[in-house]
C-alpha cells in the first residue's frame, strides 16, 4: 500500500533552504510515496516583511493522509500549535534549528540533523543531505560564464548575507589579501530586508577591490552552484547561532571544494579538520589564508564523506521512519 503523504514546507514559496530542501528530498520520496502538498496555502506578509502562515478552514476540515511531515523553523511561522490539533494522524517535524533535549513540538518524531542531539527514539538523527550531481562544469568553464578572473585564486561564501557572518569585521582581514578575489554569494534576508539591504550597500562602499558581494532575492540556485564551481576554496564565517546544518555549506561536499569553516559553530559539524581548514578565530583565518594549499588527503577525505549525506540515502531514511510512525 503507498501511503499518503502530508507536507508541510515553503516550497515552492517562499524559496528558502528549506524549500529546495524538502524539493530535493520530495523527488525522491514521491517513488514511495502519494505525496500532498499542504504548505500552497494562502501566506500573509507580516508587518515587517516575513511571510506568515494564514490558518483556514480548509486544513482542518479536509486533511486526509497516512502521515504529516513538516519542516520547522521559527521564521517559516508554521504553526505547530495549530497542526498539532491532527493526533489521529502520526506527525514527524524535521527541525531546521537546534533544540536541545525533549522534543518539545508535539510530535510523535522530530528529526534532527546532528547525532549528538538523538536520543535514538522520538527524536531521531538524519543528515540534511546533499545533491547528488550529475552534471558538473570545471572550474576554468564556470568562471568564463559568470566573467571571474581565470588566473587568480578565488574563494566564495554562499549563504545569507547576515550580521552573524562577521562581514564587517572581515573587511580589515581580507584586504591584507589582496592575491585572493573573494566572492560573497547569497539572499537579501526576508526578515527586515531593507535594513539588509542598507548593510550590504555599507560593506560595498568598505570593501577593498579583491572582496565582491553578489546578493539576491534570492540568488538562484544555478548561479549559485556556478560560483562554488569556481571557486578554488569556500569559506564560511559564522558566529554560533541556533540554525542546524545549513544547505549552503553542504556544496562543500557536492562540489568537492576545501572550505574554512569555525571551530565551535555546530553549523559545520560535518566540515572537520580532515575533509577542510578549520579556524578557531578571524585572526587565526588571516594566517590560514596565507598559508592555503590544495590538500589532496582532505579532498579524498571529503569525496568519501560525501557518500553518507547523498539526498537519495537520506530519503531512504526517512522513508523508513514514516513506515515506523504509521506502523505504531
Amino acid at each position: 500500500m503507498r501511503l499518503k503523504l502530508g507536507v508541510v514546507s515553503s516550497f515552492p514559496n517562499p524559496v528558502c533552504g528549506i524549500s529546495r530542501h524538502t524539493e530535493n528530498l520530495c523527488n525522491y520520496l514521491q517513488r514511495d510515496f502519494d505525496l500532498l502538498m499542504l504548505q500552497n496555502l494562502p501566506y500573509l506578509k507580516k508587518w515587517d516583511g516575513r511571510l506568515a502562515w494564514q490558518s483556514n478552514r480548509w486544513l482542518e476540515k479536509n486533511l486526509d493522509v497516512d502521515v504529516l511531515w513538516i519542516q520547522y523553523e521559527q521564521g517559516l511561522q508554521i504553526p505547530l500549535e495549530e497542526l498539532s490539533q491532527f493526533t489521529e494522524i502520526p506527525r514527524v517535524v524535521t527541525m531546521h534549528q537546534v533544540f536541545e533535549g525533549e522534543n518539545h513540538v508535539k510530535a510523535d518524531y522530530a528529526v534532527v540533523h546532528f547525532p549528538e542531539l538523538s536520543d535514538g527514539n522520538r527524536i531521531r538523527y538524519i543528515p540534511h543531505g546533499c545533491r547528488d550531481l550529475r552534471f558538473r562544469i570545471s572550474k576554468e568553464d564556470a568562471r568564463e560564464m559568470i566573467g571571474l578572473p581565470l588566473n587568480r585564486t578565488i574563494i566564495v561564501s554562499p549563504g545569507r548575507l547576515e550580521t552573524r557572518r562577521q562581514l564587517h569585521e572581515l573587511l580589515p582581514i581580507l584586504v591584507r589579501h589582496r592575491d585572493i578575489e573573494f566572492y560573497f554569494v547569497g539572499a537579501i534576508p526576508n526578515t527586515n530586508f531593507w535594513q539588509f539591504k542598507r548593510y550590504i550597500r555599507v560593506l560595498e562602499s568598505q570593501a577593498p577591490e579583491n572582496v565582491h558581494f553578489v546578493a539576491g532575492y534570492p540568488v538562484p540556485q544555478f548561479l549559485l552552484d556556478l560560483y562554488c564551481q569556481a571557486a578554488d576554496y569556500l569559506m564560511w564565517t559564522n558566529v554560533p547561532t541556533h540554525y542546524s546544518v545549513s544547505g549552503a555549506a553542504q556544496a562543500a561536499f557536492e562540489f568537492n571544494k576545501l572550505a574554512l569553516t569555525p571551530v565551535g559553530v555546530r553549523l559545520f559539524n560535518y566540515l572537520t579538520d580532515e575533509n577542510s581548514f578549520k579556524f578557531y578565530s578571524l585572526n587565526h583565518l588571516d594566517g590560514l589564508l596565507s598559508e592555503l594549499h590544495n590538500d589532496p588527503v582532505r579532498r579524498a577525505r571529503l569525496a568519501e564523506d560525501f557518500e553518507r549525506y547523498k539526498f537519495p540515502r537520506v530519503a531512504k531514511l526517512y522513508k523508513e521512519l514514516f513506515e515506523e510512525a504509521y506502523g505504531e
